[in-house]
């Protein structure tokens, strides 16, 4: 537990790092960082993460897939569907143990990521 919020601290300093460095020097090699926090986000997602980690793992998973703004020209293309469905699937973890609001919310996420991989089967259920 104290493993998986350790890499959400880290994930998140890394990120804002992954984010300057690619606005201030476009075109530079950023595929030793990026790997980093995937590997990072790999630990902060598992099934064995506290809750609140958990959830920005898929958070941030998502916004690497969709890869806008300074992060477009650092994620690789084939990477982004991976990213999604890893943000998908740590979104569903953390829809089965909700509820109320919080899991309207948690539905609508996991629609919007079917969505941007294609998959609009389950975007619909």
């Amino acid at each position: 537990m104290r493993l998986a919020a350790t890499a959400g601290v880290l994930g998140r300093g890394l990120l804002e790092e992954l984010e300057a460095a690619a606005t201030a020097e476009p075109g530079q090699d950023l595929a030793p960082p990026l790997q980093l926090l995937n590997r990072l986000l790999t630990v902060a997602a598992a099934a064995s993460a506290p809750r609140a980690v958990t959830a920005w793992a898929a958070a941030t998973l998502a916004r690497l897939g969709q890869a806008e703004g300074a992060l477009d020209g650092v994620v690789p293309r084939l990477l982004r569907s991976e990213l999604l469905e890893r943000a998908a699937a740590a979104t569903e973890r953390l829809l089965a143990t909700s509820v109320g609001p919080d899991q309207t919310r948690l539905r609508l996420q996991l629609a919007e990521l079917w969505m941007a991989v294609g998959r609009w089967q389950e975007a619909l259920e």
